[in-house]
């Protein structure tokens, strides 16, 4: 079973140190946090919260944002679509500058006020 979400059945088990045997899926779900954690942490100076407003309630309504925009374009160049994969890559290149930590709501504002169309 997995220790985390009782699954019996996976192609992909996973010893963890702190839950024990998990599978894969919830293994994705542990590495994901931690590598948006880190990537945020690094972003935000230390600090998981919005560079605009200050929110710092829940990780999950943290964004990364690339300051002068092209967003499609920098994930289109690393060969990534977003979220803990582009992170991972971001981590593996040394955390390149460029980016800030938004919360949700200040990203949203910022596309919109920035280009209607997005970036």
């Amino acid at each position: 079973l997995c220790s985390l979400c009782g699954k019996t059945s996976s192609t992909n088990w996973r010893l963890n140190q702190e839950h024990g045997r998990i599978c894969g899926n919830c293994f994705t779900k542990i590495y994901g946090r931690e590598i948006k954690k880190e990537t945020l942490l690094k972003y935000s100076n230390g600090e998981l919260k919005c560079a605009h407003c200050g929110y710092d309630k829940n990780i999950n309504g943290l964004e990364l944002d690339h300051i002068e925009g092209g967003g499609a374009k920098s994930r289109k160049e690393l060969g990534s679509v977003g979220g803990y994969h582009y992170m991972e890559k971001l981590k593996k290149l040394g955390f390149p500058s460029g980016y800030q930590v938004l919360c949700s709501t200040c990203n949203k504002i910022k596309q919109i006020e920035v280009d209607p169309k997005g970036f």
